[in-house]
């Protein structure tokens, strides 16, 4: 049998780097994929006019949205706005079932943020200037809101 043959059948020999290679990507790929670490995200609208029952009647425009990710495991939440404060924030004293449904209190204990069922509230504990203007939307609504107001 010439050299030629043999090595056609010759297996290769796995190295202990190519094998730590794989297994640190397995479990980057596994950690990503994990349901601990999740994101949702709250889109803020303000209204023209008071906002009644969440509804605007009046014209609104899309403010920045607010991202959160969620480690219900160590029940912690940190956010950050996208392009605006690309620093995450931890919040404080959380209480989480899972990424739709949770309650945090804000930095300095300036108030609680919760999403329940997938849905945000923020319950400031000082007044800001028109806040009965300020409301929240899926995100298809707020997209396409962005994208009508970018028509003008």
């Amino acid at each position: 049998m010439n050299n030629r043959s043999h090595s056609r059948f010759h297996r290769p020999v796995i190295n202990l780097r190519t094998t730590a290679l794989v297994t640190s990507m397995l479990v980057v790929f596994a950690s990503a994929c994990s349901p601990d670490g999740v994101e949702i995200t709250a889109y803020p609208m303000l209204c023209e006019t008071p906002v009644l029952s969440r509804t605007c009647s009046a014209k609104a425009i899309s403010l920045n949205r607010e991202t959160f990710r969620v480690f219900a495991a160590s029940q912690q939440v940190v956010s950050w706005v996208p392009g605006i404060r690309e620093t995450p924030v931890s919040l404080e004293k959380c209480s989480v079932r899972d990424n739709r449904n949770w309650k945090c209190q804000l930095p300095r204990d300036q108030g609680d943020v919760s999403f329940s069922d997938g849905e945000f509230t923020e319950a400031l504990k000082t007044h800001r200037p028109d806040q009965e203007k300020f409301f929240y939307v899926s995100s298809v609504k707020w997209w396409w809101n962005r994208l009508v107001a970018s028509q003008f």
